[in-house]
């Protein structure tokens, strides 16, 4: 009987383990897919506008996360567009790096061995970089 309740305690916490790796891995994806579909639309529009800002937040938002950040050119910062630039593309290139708040801690498994809580700090960051496809303001 001590030995089932040894083993079953260890079987026990490597599925909890293993489902909270799994959970922080998803919030992951899902991040990275909503941050893709808008550096897309920031390459076709040369700097992410304000409707697709909200809308993003707000896509965000719906999936349990606070958008914290967000860098690049932006219109409701009054930043100009990033324009095509055939003779020199590193003057074409956009860099977008959204900072999120996911809704659950990682690594919450731990505090059944006593391990400390993780700190409040932890972020997921996603973010890529496109050369502007907008030829004219």
């Amino acid at each position: 009987m001590v030995d089932f309740l040894i083993v079953s305690s260890i079987v026990f916490f490597m599925i909890f383990a293993g489902v909270d790796y799994y959970t922080i891995l998803t919030q992951h994806k899902v991040a990275e897919h909503i941050m893709h579909y808008y550096l897309e639309r920031v390459r076709v529009e040369g700097f992410l506008t304000s409707a697709d800002e909200a809308e993003m937040i707000s896509r965000y938002r719906s999936v349990g996360m606070a958008v914290e950040s967000i860098s690049c050119p932006r219109q409701s910062r009054g930043d100009a567009r990033v324009l095509r630039n055939p003779q020199d593309l590193n003057a074409s290139r956009i860099n977008f790096t959204v900072t999120l708040k996911p809704p659950w801690r990682p690594l919450t498994t731990g505090l059944l061995i006593g391990a400390p809580a993780a700190p409040n700090t932890f972020r997921i960051k996603v973010g890529g970089s496109v050369l502007s496809e907008r030829v004219e303001p």
